[in-house]
Order: C-alpha cells, then structure tokens, then sequence
C-alpha cells in the first residue's frame, strides 16, 4: 500500500505481481487478458486478438493456471496502468503452490554501530556468532556496518527476502538514533511472527544517560522497544551495573506457557562481561538469566518465532576474560532454534466468478472530459 502500482507491473506482458500471505516478497502474478495496440488497447476485445490470461507463482515450486480467452466476461486497465481489473467466468479450481523458496537456510548479523568481535568471524572454534550459525547448518552473511540497506545486502546475496532467513544476531552498541536495525520493525516484527530467531544486545553495563547504560546504548534500549511496540509485546527498562560473575540458566521450563526445547542448556552456565540488568520486561517474555539475559518464546508470545536479548554485548566475545565454555553452548543453543524452517505448501481458491482488483481506486481525476 505504500508502492505505486506502475512501479510494480509489467505493461508489456500485462501482469501485476502481488503478495500473498504469509510472505515479503512480490509473489504471485496476475496476467490480464488486455490489448497492447490497435482499437482494443488497453482493454478486453476478444474479437481483436485472442489473448488468454493466468495465475502465475514463480517461486518455491512454479505454477500456472491458464484462463483462456473464453472464461473472460470482462477486462481492462487505466491507459496510464494505474488501475487494472478482470472477471472471469472459470470453473472453480484449486491451484497448490510454495509460499516461501524454500528453507530458511541463511543467518545473518545486521546493525550499524560499534561492533564487538563476537558477531562476525573469529579464530578458533567457538565465540562467533557465525561461527554457531554455521554450526546449526545456517549460511552465514555478515550485513553488519555497510552503507547498503540490509535488504540490498541481502539480494546482493543472493537472498530474495527475509523468508530464506532463518537467524538474526544483532550484537551491536552505540546504534545510530534512527534506523537501529535498518530493517524496518514492521519487517522484522512479521519476519519473527513467521519464525524467525532474533538474538539483539538490548542494554549494557553502567549507570549514564539515566541508568541506561554504557556507549550510548540507550539507543539499543529504543530500538528493542520500537520491535516489541510493533510486536505488541510490551517494553523493556534498563537498570544500573550487574556484575561479572558466572550465573546458572534459569529453569524456564517451569514456565507451563513455553513450548521451546531448553534441555540443551539445562546444566549451562552464563557469565557475562559486566552486564546491565533489566528491571522490567514484557510479561510474554521470561529471564534466562535474572534480570539481564531474558526470552520470548512461541508459547508465551503466540508468534512463531523467538526473541532473545541481552544486557551485555560482550558476553559472546571469544577476547578478554570471557569464559566460553558456558557461553558458547548457550550461543550455539540460540542459533540452532529453528522454529519454521521448512517451505508452506498453500492453496489458492480460483472461484467460478471472480473479479481481480490492481492499483489504485478509482477518482475523479482519471475521469477524461468530453
């Protein structure tokens, strides 16, 4: 609603791509049955020219629903494309398709600030956080820090939309004070209602600007409560330093409203680096940790997805005096939760009388005067 149709559609082959839930992309195809030239331009005259129309997905498993010349009643578009219309008078059909290319397969880091050593490659075998992505059978692509917007960053990858993402670690401080994860919230909001994994440095230590952290990470604080605001989930409140101590994993399980597996980090042990704490978090979501490591899992929320975040960024850095042997089984554990990671087979209901609507509405001002 926010795109002008004629920056979308194709004139010279007469469709308009279109989005069908549950997805991100431009989907799905409209072909309309109109003229291209002579006294039938711009309209349906069958006596004319004979053209059929379909229903066309190209992604996943590609499909096609011819409707020939014959099952058309009507069909036209605006001579400048803003708006375009069919009926048809087909027999009731079902047409199956993929709604998403496949598997989530790709992890990706985002974000544009200070970035500790923990989110991209390191040496060794534990401490990244690429490092467990790839471990939990993940493609990893580092869109951390780039000039391009993360959704660039991604096709130039190769990745057509969000849909083929299956984690994202944000392990980033000192944000810029607009365009924290450069995704917008609403992208990320419904990419975790459909089930993604999110992993975010929410806080950090200290007590400045007003008891919100370290490094400016206020900014982290605003940018994890404009995602749970758009996810209705409610609000985190930072609190002053934590210490540096090594603390066991809370037995979230004994929450009857989760639904995640937490047996791999039952026994686990968290240190931080000198983590913050929070001193209030969204009632749908748990503490892994008291107070600085919290969870929001698919049977608190009601989204298909997972959120994790943290008061400390450094916790999953392999430099300093970090121990990994807790932290890294944790980290490992995050990135592995694949909660929706296969492809949806969906049905498209094609019904005997059917009217398709493209483009803006109708309005005076595309009334020509006589």
């Amino acid at each position: 609603n926010s795109t002008a149709i004629t920056s979308v559609d194709d004139t010279s082959n007469n469709y308009v791509p279109v989005e069908i839930n549950s997805g991100t992309a431009l989907n799905w195809r409209y072909y309309f049955p109109i003229d291209t030239s002579g006294n039938g331009q711009f309209a349906f005259a069958p006596n004319s020219s004979a053209l059929d129309g379909k229903y066309y997905s190209p992604i996943g498993t590609a499909v096609t629903t011819t409707i020939a010349n014959a099952d058309f009643l009507t069909a036209g578009r605006l001579e400048g494309a803003e708006y375009w219309f069919m009926t048809t008078d087909k027999a009731a059909t079902d047409i199956s398709y993929t709604s998403s290319a496949g598997a989530r397969t790709y992890a990706i880091s985002i974000g544009r600030g200070s970035s500790y050593p923990g989110t991209i490659a390191n040496s060794g075998s534990g401490g990244s956080w690429e490092q467990a992505a790839i471990n939990a059978g993940y493609t990893f692509i580092d869109c951390t820090n780039t000039s391009l917007t993360q959704s660039t960053c991604l096709s130039n990858n190769g990745i057509s939309s969000l849909d083929e993402v299956g984690f994202i670690v944000a392990n980033n401080i000192s944000a810029p004070s607009s365009g924290h994860y450069v995704f917008s919230n609403s992208d990320l909001a419904a990419w975790i209602e459909g089930g993604g994994v999110f992993h975010s440095t929410m806080s950090e230590f200290g007590g400045s600007n007003g008891g919100s952290g370290c490094c400016s990470t206020f900014r982290n604080l605003e940018a994890a409560n404009d995602l749970f605001s758009e996810l209705e989930w409610g609000s985190i409140v930072h609190g002053a330093q934590n210490t540096s101590n090594t603390f066991s994993i809370s037995n979230v399980a004994s929450d009857s409203n989760t639904t995640l597996d937490y047996s791999g980090i039952a026994n686990a042990s968290w240190r931080p680096g000198s983590a913050g704490y929070f001193t209030s978090i969204p009632s749908v979501c748990n503490f892994l940790y008291t107070l600085s490591f919290i969870i929001c899992d698919p049977g608190k929320t009601g989204a298909a997805g997972v959120v994790t975040g943290v008061a400390d960024s450094n916790w999953s850095s392999n430099s300093g005096t970090i121990a990994l042997a807790g932290n890294w089984d944790i980290m490992q554990w995050i990135a592995a939760l694949n909660t929706n990671i296969n492809a949806a087979t969906s049905t498209y209901n094609l019904y005997e009388d059917q009217v398709t609507l493209a483009g803006e509405v109708y309005k005076d001002a595309n009334f020509v005067s006589f």
